[in-house]
C-alpha cells in the first residue's frame, strides 16, 4: 500500500508540474479559454485564445514566451491602403469584466523561428505575463483546422 501511495504522489507531482492543458486556465481574475495553436510553415505558429478579465482591475498582457520558438509576439491586423498589416504590440489591454478574442485575423500571438516541427497532435508550450496577475504557463494543442 505504502508503494502505491508513493507511486501515486510521483504522479501527481509529475501532473503538477506540466504546462496546464488547453482547458480554462485562471490566473488571478484572467481566465484563458480556448486555446490552440496553428502551424505555419516553414517556422512559424499563430496562437489563438480567449482572455476574460473577471476582476475589478485593469490588466495587460504584457509578455509571453516559449523554449520552442525564437521569438513570441503579440501581433495585430489592420487594414493599410487595401492591403492586411500586420504590427507587432507591447501590450493587450484587457478591462474589467470584459473579453478579448486573439484570432488570426485581428489580435494574436505569432511564434517566429520555432525549433521543431509542430504537427497536428503536438502541444506547445507558453508562458503568459500579465502585469498585475503574473505570470502562467499554458500548453496550447497544435490543430490542424482553419481558424
Amino acid at each position: 500500500m505504502k508503494i502505491m501511495s508513493a507511486m501515486v504522489a510521483v504522479a501527481l507531482g509529475i501532473l503538477n508540474s506540466l504546462p496546464a492543458l488547453a482547458e480554462d486556465i485562471v490566473v488571478g481574475p484572467i481566465r484563458i479559454s480556448g486555446v490552440w495553436a496553428m502551424d505555419l510553415p516553414p517556422q512559424s505558429a499563430m496562437v489563438l485564445m480567449t482572455l476574460t478579465n473577471t476582476g475589478d482591475v485593469t490588466d495587460n498582457l504584457i509578455g509571453i514566451s516559449s523554449d520552442v520558438a525564437e521569438t513570441c509576439d503579440l501581433h495585430a491586423i489592420f487594414e493599410a491602403g487595401g492591403k492586411p498589416t500586420m504590427v507587432a504590440l507591447s501590450a493587450v489591454e484587457l478591462q474589467p469584466g470584459k473579453s478579448v478574442s486573439l484570432s488570426a485575423d485581428s489580435l494574436h500571438v505569432m511564434l517566429e523561428g520555432v525549433r521543431r516541427p509542430l504537427a497536428g497532435g503536438a502541444v506547445l508550450p507558453l508562458t503568459l505575463e500579465f502585469a498585475v496577475a503574473g505570470k502562467t504557463t499554458i500548453a496550447a494543442p497544435v490543430e490542424t483546422r482553419q481558424p
